[in-house]
């Protein structure tokens, strides 16, 4: 069985290794025109970094989703229910975590924020529980499932960076769909969260209670501060204007002054990157 394992799992971080040097160097038709067509090398790395983060989002997302329908006791049995497929979804975005950290910290002069990595330092510890124990795999699969709603906010990202109006109908479409999956998949997941964390308090060490309350309390923050800048953004009368002091105040982001460039197919250096969508 522990050979079995061990063949079987996958390493999240070199899954997006891999994927970062596919998208990178083998697949350059991935990037839109006005990316390819720049000389930025900070709107490359933004838009692989955000294509990566939403192929993670639809994998671990649908997975979590088909493992909670398989087996639907890992929805309330959140401690000691097992199930092989949700261990490895969870070490996928135990991996993927950590290299987006490190991601993070080495781009920190382009988008530098304390509070993402304040959040990946929680979900890592978070997920750790479940990759070193083989334990809370059902309240890992909770988790993950935020990762649908995510995978609309991540599209919405990358329709931003390759300059796609707001007026489009794509856009308009995911806009609408992101907001009802937030409202609907964000919160009815952190609700339940919250319950089987309750529920189940007697029967979880001290440690494990710790980081999932502190984890919790920080999530549930940056989400409702996410909701209101997305919905200032998408539905307010500010405009464009909105998205720049999103980036600034959520992100933290220090976008190198640039001139815009008309012939790469960018018109503003901020206008495109509103809303860093990391938060799960």
């Amino acid at each position: 069985a522990d050979v079995q394992t061990l063949v079987f799992r996958i390493d999240g971080n070199e899954l997006r290794q891999l994927a970062d040097r596919c998208v990178h160097k083998y697949c350059p038709h991935f990037y839109p025109q006005n990316v390819r067509q720049s000389t930025d090398t900070y709107k490359r790395w933004k838009w692989r970094n955000f294509l990566i983060s939403f192929i993670h989002s639809n994998i671990t997302g649908f997975g979590s989703l088909f493992c909670c329908i398989y087996q639907p006791s890992l929805l309330v049995e959140v401690i000691d229910s097992y199930l092989e497929a949700a261990y490895i979804l969870t070490s996928i975005s135990h991996g993927y975590f950590i290299y987006d950290l490190i991601e993070m910290l080495t781009h920190m002069t382009y988008k530098g924020s304390k509070e993402l990595v304040v959040h990946h330092i929680l979900i890592i510890s978070c997920f750790s529980l479940t990759v070193t124990q083989h334990k809370y795999c059902g309240y890992s699969s909770i988790a993950l499932l935020i990762e649908l709603s995510n995978i609309f906010l991540h599209f919405r990202q990358l329709l931003l960076i390759s300059n796609t109006p707001k007026t489009a109908k794509l856009y308009r479409i995911n806009c609408y769909t992101n907001f009802g999956m937030f409202i609907v998949v964000r919160g009815v997941c952190l609700i339940w969260l919250w319950a089987t964390l309750l529920w189940v308090l007697p029967r979880v060490p001290f440690v494990a209670k710790t980081i999932a309350f502190v984890s919790l309390i920080g999530i549930c923050t940056m989400t409702y501060v996410l909701f209101i800048r997305v919905y200032k953004s998408d539905f307010g009368n500010t405009g464009q204007q909105t998205d720049v002091s999103i980036t600034e105040q959520l992100v933290g982001a220090q976008t190198p002054p640039t001139t815009p460039e008309q012939t790469n197919g960018f018109t503003a250096t901020a206008k495109d990157n509103a809303i860093h969508s990391k938060h799960s």
